[in-house]
């Protein structure tokens, strides 16, 4: 039904689909390619990246929220709502609303604590939401993969570079 109770208060989930995994044994057929990537296009991490505002919405992230920051509701939407009016931002969502719709799209845990007397709402970020902001830092640093071959590669062009400034095979 989309209700769950959870963190002492009953609260409204979406639904969500699993990102369906892939038998990797043996090359997978063109049909079960297809229905794996529409699942990861429903989910949240998809959503993010598909989102309008996109930029927008992962730069107030990492801003705010990143490396499991956790904040609480009524200061995050305050930081929002000036940082929205920093970057000229078009949006006409307030904090608590953009707060809000990120909890909805599956970006955000908004879940209320308790200490002593006083209740608080606290956000931070899903997994999805922080796996969004992985990849886009490393694609701002351009970070790239080493392989086997690659890391070979350069070990050889260092011994080369070594056998140049001594022959002293203790020392390359």
């Amino acid at each position: 039904d989309g209700w769950r109770y959870g963190h002492g208060r009953l609260r409204r989930i979406p639904d969500r689909e699993p990102v369906r995994s892939m038998d990797t044994s043996h090359p997978p057929t063109l049909a079960q390619t297809w229905d794996a990537n529409r699942s990861i296009q429903r989910s949240a991490a998809g959503r993010l990246f598909a989102a309008t505002n996109s930029a927008l919405y992962i730069t107030l992230m990492e801003h705010h929220l990143d490396f499991g920051t956790r904040m609480s509701e009524t200061e995050l939407a305050i930081r929002l709502e000036r940082d929205l009016a920093d970057l000229g931002s078009e949006t006409e969502q307030s904090g608590l609303a953009l707060i809000k719709y990120w909890a909805s799209q599956g970006w955000l845990h908004r879940i209320t604590e308790q200490a002593g007397d006083t209740e608080r709402n606290v956000c931070y970020l899903t997994y999805e939401a922080r796996a969004v902001l992985d990849f886009a830092r490393r694609m701002r640093r351009e970070d790239t993969i080493a392989t086997g071959g690659s890391i070979t590669g350069i070990a050889a062009g260092l011994r080369r570079v070594a056998g140049q400034v001594s022959n002293d095979p203790e020392r390359i």
